[in-house]
């Protein structure tokens, strides 16, 4: 997962830096390689919380087209859960619980630095969720040896 996480990060990093280049008048700022460092980082761990989260559903069901849809489900939920919490005071309060309280890369784009703990709150989400993939991964093997 690790190979995969970094590949798609690294190709992010490629593909806006060659938008950039190619797509934009030569009057514009470019964006400082800090601040593609920041939003890849950035990426590569909300890809790794959701990830873990898609293993672990994986892990739990029989078929892979219900874990590709209990994942998808979660994750629009998740971000209209973070989206509605930030602008209306009933759900300001589930808002943190969703992984997309903790990705915020337009704070990054207007100058702020990248929020180490909500880096590591994304990442420890995704620890976690691959521990309880692997756990379960580990009863369905022993249920299956029965």
């Amino acid at each position: 997962m690790a190979i995969v996480v970094g590949a798609i990060v690294t190709l992010m990093a490629i593909g806006s830096w060659t938008g950039l280049t190619c797509c934009t008048p030569a009057t514009v700022q470019r964006p400082s390689i800090g601040l593609l460092r920041s939003l890849a980082l950035g990426l590569g761990a909300i890809v790794r919380c959701w990830g873990g989260l898609a293993l672990a559903a994986a892990s739990a069901v029989r078929r892979r087209a219900v874990a590709a849809g209990l994942t998808g489900i979660a994750a629009l939920v998740a971000y209209l859960v973070d989206y509605l919490g930030r602008v209306w005071d009933p759900l300001s309060h589930i808002s943190p619980l969703s992984p997309f309280h903790y990705f915020e890369p337009m704070t990054l784009i207007t100058g702020a630095p990248l929020n180490l703990t909500h880096l590591a709150i994304l990442l420890a989400r995704a620890r976690r969720a691959r521990l309880r993939r692997t756990s379960s991964l580990a009863a369905g093997i022993s249920d299956f040896t029965r």
